[in-house]
């Protein structure tokens, strides 16, 4: 079964911000920048090469669309119930159609678990899903769980079920898929990188990336706001 490592992303012609949950079990959330904001949390990025290089793990495996050599990375730390990433879903989806170049990584990050037990669940059904079916399935799943609609608690388990159903098309799923391991290193790189939400976005080169190469966009961000952040990361002016 391909891994998805080097797909070709060819798959689909305020308060914009959610705090994570501070009982979810096995988050620790880091509410504070401690006075860093965003450029610290450019700097962040580059010293914690997990997310910096590709060969670490960050940009490739679970949630990673890729093209081969792809040159820039968007990362996003995402919870199917949250309400904002709900609104990002589609935004992110247009910028995707529009730039092939681009490595997608998706970071399951569900901070609301101990609340929904779906923001979990739906979490590691989509990390079985990539392992059955690969990156194409993935990507399914994941925006047929933000097109019910159902956020802030409304996604069932049948909700779920269903969309597992039409993506999966009969196909057995996998089970071991260490999914618990794959959510905590999600939840401990997010903490390295200064997250205090979702959903967390991060733009960047994947070689060589520095603080004027890197756009950190925490919230629902419409596709123009995204589009610049590639372009700076590819060395390219954007206007402010």
């Amino acid at each position: 079964m391909d891994d998805g490592s080097f797909l070709p992303v060819q798959l689909y012609p305020g308060r914009d911000h959610d705090r994570p949950d501070p009982v979810a079990p096995g988050i620790r959330p880091q509410y504070g920048d401690g006075g860093a904001g965003l450029s610290g949390r450019r700097h962040c990025v580059i010293r914690c090469h997990r997310c910096a290089d590709p060969a670490a793990g960050q940009t490739t495996g679970p949630g990673s669309l890729a093209v081969l050599a792809a040159p820039l990375a968007v990362i996003e730390f995402f919870d199917y119930q949250c309400v904002f990433c709900s609104r990002l879903a589609p935004e992110l989806e247009n910028v995707m159609q529009g730039h092939h170049e681009v490595r997608y990584v998706f970071k399951d990050w569900p901070i609301f678990a101990s609340r929904w037990p779906a923001s979990h669940d739906a979490a590691v059904r989509g990390l079985n899903i990539w392992k059955t079916k690969g990156p194409a399935a993935y990507m399914a799943f994941h925006n047929g769980i933000y097109r019910t609609g159902h956020d802030e608690g409304a996604l069932t388990p049948a909700d779920i079920d269903a969309v597992t159903r039409t993506v999966m098309k009969g196909t057995p799923l996998a089970s071991g898929a260490d999914s618990d391991s794959v959510l905590e290193a999600n939840n401990q790189l997010a903490q390295k990188l200064g997250l205090t939400g979702t959903p967390g976005l991060i733009v960047m080169p994947v070689d060589n990336p520095t603080p004027d190469t890197i756009t950190v966009l925490p919230g629902a961000v419409p596709v123009a706001q995204i589009e610049a952040a590639i372009r700076r990361a590819g060395g390219k002016a954007t206007k402010s």
